[in-house]
């Protein structure tokens, strides 16, 4: 695998983040690290391997320094997880996480008004 096979295989990573988990970004390395946050722990190490090799290969003397057979066990192992993820139900995640945070704080919030309230014996 030459370098550029290599970094359109990256780019068709990043590309597949962007669209099933909603992440941003211009270069390949960056929304690689940002798709880690949303990604298990193995697929995440993976794609920081990843984000690494692909600021390494963009150098033509250190990109024949690279392993391709870890790489494309990495690539693999991202690409598998990446496709079985929906991004509508991602979004109903996100969005279920957001709320529940919310009506977290608000309990605690009135929970602490109700113990003041008792504390200052205005109930």
């Amino acid at each position: 695998m030459t370098p550029s096979d290599l970094q359109a295989r990256l780019d068709g990573l990043a590309a597949l983040a962007k669209t099933r988990l909603g992440v941003s970004g211009n270069e390949t390395s960056s929304v690689l690290q940002l798709a880690g946050g949303d990604l298990p722990r193995r697929e995440r190490l993976a794609a920081r391997r990843l984000a690494e090799q692909a600021a390494l290969a963009e150098n033509p003397k250190l990109a024949r320094r690279l392993d391709i057979e870890v790489i494309e066990t990495d690539i693999k192992r991202v690409e598998r997880h990446l496709r079985r993820i929906d991004p509508r139900e991602a979004a109903a995640n996100r969005w279920a996480g957001v709320l529940g945070s919310i009506a977290f704080r608000l309990l605690v919030v009135l929970i602490l008004l109700g113990v003041v309230l008792v504390w200052q014996d205005l109930i």
